[in-house]
């Protein structure tokens, strides 16, 4: 190891080989005297061993170094390679973070999907309901469409003809064997001591509106009307048969009866026949009072007239 002593008499540098010497520096302190260099000025230059000791510091440090060189690969790759560039995640925190950017992107696209359909449905909804109006406005030449309502909540037929039959021979049921819910309404009629029963939805259909019934003899013909939920009962003077009327129209929210060609309507003041008294009531309230009675439940015949 050489150092490089400067002579402070005339600044003339002298290099110095600590190596020539045959010494143990270890045993001495910084102020011992190694040697004594004869400076061409004449002065004397005395070499400390305090004089060297930076340069023994650098020459332990690069002996610390060249012990890292030879160091175990394993420690080498560890000093070799620089904090900075290590990675930092590891292969299993990269898979993790790659599967939950695959999950992040199909929620997505699950909510975009989800999103699109409530617009489609949304918009299917606004063009069909939006035009409602539009479909039910259509062209309606006969106003059959154009229907009023009744005083009891019906709607109005227009006006239209019939000329339909009324029943006969209406068959009957006794209390005990028809199957007739109690609250159900009926149309009931007393003959002195033979009772009958109508039951009102068997008059819904058109072909049924009137029933030419004979109950103890007495011709007893029954008409109900849906619409306005009245009735009435026609009779006549003759006995055994009964009578021939017929439906002969709708018109102006009522019923038209036809009896020997000449038409009348069902709540006409002045009928051709004479009124009979009867109640409209519950099945089940009717026949407490009268359990002897019998009913009609829709089954009648369709007469052929004599004129036909």
């Amino acid at each position: 190891m050489t150092q490089k002593i400067t002579c402070k008499a005339c600044d003339a540098i002298h290099d110095f080989n600590i190596n020539d010497l045959d010494i143990d520096v270890s045993e001495l302190d910084e102020d011992s005297i190694l040697a004594t260099i004869n400076c061409e000025c004449g002065e004397n230059i005395d070499v400390l061993l305090g004089d060297l000791s930076d340069s023994m510091e650098n020459e332990v440090s690069t002996d610390k170094v060249a012990d890292v060189d030879v160091a175990d690969d394993d420690q080498a790759d560890d000093i070799a390679a620089p904090e900075s560039q290590q990675s930092i995640f590891s292969d299993t925190e990269e898979d993790e973070f790659e599967d939950e950017d695959e999950a992040s992107n199909t929620s997505w696209m699950m909510a975009a999907s989800l999103i699109l359909l409530i617009m489609i449905v949304v918009v299917f909804a606004v063009t069909y309901f939006g035009g409602e109006d539009a479909k039910i406005q259509i062209s309606d030449p006969e106003g059959l469409l154009s229907l009023k309502v009744s005083e009891t909540g019906e709607q109005i037929p227009p006006d239209s003809p019939m000329m339909l039959p009324g029943l006969i021979k209406p068959s009957t049921i006794t209390a005990e064997e028809a199957p007739v819910d109690g609250g159900e309404q009926i149309l009931g009629v007393s003959v002195d001591d033979a009772h009958r029963a109508y039951l009102l939805s068997s008059f819904n259909l058109i072909g049924q509106k009137i029933v030419n019934d004979v109950v103890n003899r007495v011709p007893l013909t029954v008409t109900y009307c849906r619409v306005n939920q009245k009735g009435r009962v026609f009779t006549s003077d003759q006995r055994g048969e009964n009578l021939e009327l017929d439906l002969y129209a709708w018109e102006k929210g009522q019923l038209v009866f036809e009896l020997n060609d000449k038409p009348f309507n069902m709540f006409d003041e002045n009928p051709p026949l004479d009124d009979y008294a009867f109640i409209l009531t519950t099945w089940g309230e009717w026949k407490t009072r009268h359990p002897n009675t019998d009913i009609y439940t829709g089954e009648a015949k369709i007469p052929v007239r004599r004129d036909e």
